[in-house]
């Protein structure tokens, strides 16, 4: 009388087919959380550009620091409610506006986007 059921051989070929899906969805996903970053990067800095071009506009100057974008300080009307940290160091951008009195740069960790600079 035969039994019904799965085989030994019958699993091991299911689990060598499972495997073998799950490392082409590795392989397939395992660069999103990069090029995520690289998106919130390329979106913070054009917002940070506005804002610093705006400051400008209304006070002549550049921002002393990027936090300064976030306060009221006559004539300046601040434009962002905080300013946003860095995806890649999880801290704050890089921000110079020393180098260069007609520019100031933003810098993030990303190789992508490592920098933007606002004119």
């Amino acid at each position: 009388k035969r039994e019904d059921g799965f085989t030994l051989i019958e699993i091991v070929f299911v689990v060598i087919i499972l495997a073998i899906l799950a490392g082409v969805a590795l392989l397939s996903f395992g660069g999103l959380d990069t090029q995520a970053k690289d998106s919130v990067v390329e979106a913070d800095f054009r917002t940070l550009a506005t804002a610093i071009k705006v400051y400008k506009a209304q006070t002549g100057s550049f921002p002393a620091n990027l936090n300064a974008l976030t306060s009221d300080a006559a004539p300046y009307i601040a434009v962002l409610d905080d300013v946003p940290d860095d995806p890649y160091t999880g801290t704050d951008y890089t921000y110079d506006n020393t180098t260069d009195p007609t520019e100031a740069v933003v810098s993030s960790g990303s190789t992508a986007h490592p920098s933007i600079t606002v004119k």
